[in-house]
């Protein structure tokens, strides 16, 4: 039924117990949707041509990927992902680099070990946040991230810092408190 809903423009459907996302996403015209605090275990990313904001934050989900979404777009317009506070161990399912407008991604709170190198293949992040997980290490791509001006990776398992990063001109915040770095 919800198919119908051809001018919706935002769902806010938080803090219920929602299990599946699929069809409300590929609505046509929506641009921001707020699933947090829910019950969705898998997030196929398959939003419409305007969606610029997703928030499944606090949820338990153990696997995203994106796939393409209606008349085949894939979420190009995509400015802002939050998957924070959820049971992701790997983003290796989620192809970073056709997330080309992506300003905004926040994967705190989980227990990822490892960040795919199509981050750097991000040319608008400005602010990357992936705190309090598992970390060992950076991807060397990180220093393509020219418009990056936020970087929070604290309560990591990170020894060395890639030199790339400090390629990163826009940087104006970094927090790599709480891990276990030697190599600067």
């Amino acid at each position: 039924g919800c198919r119908a809903l051809e001018s919706l423009r935002i769902l806010d459907c938080r803090r219920n117990a929602i299990v599946d996302i699929g069809l409300v996403s590929m609505l046509p015209m929506l641009e921001e949707l707020y699933v947090d605090h829910n019950c969705v275990g898998t997030v196929d990313l398959t939003s419409g041509p305007y969606t610029t904001t997703v928030d499944v934050s606090h949820n338990d989900i153990t696997r995203i990927s994106l796939l393409p979404g209606p008349i085949g777009h894939t979420p190009r317009a995509l400015t802002s992902l939050n998957v924070s506070h959820a049971s992701l161990t790997s983003i290796d399912d989620l192809d970073l680099s056709q997330l080309t407008a992506l300003e905004m991604l926040k994967l705190d709170y989980n227990g990822i070990r490892h960040i795919p190198d199509s981050l750097g293949d991000l040319p608008n992040l400005i602010s990357f946040s992936c705190s309090d997980n598992s970390l060992g290490e950076l991807p060397e791509t990180i220093g393509k991230l020219q418009r990056l001006q936020r970087l929070d990776v604290h309560n990591n398992n990170l020894s060395e810092i890639p030199a790339s990063v400090w390629s990163c001109s826009s940087l104006k915040h970094i927090n790599m408190t709480s891990n276990v770095i030697t190599v600067w």
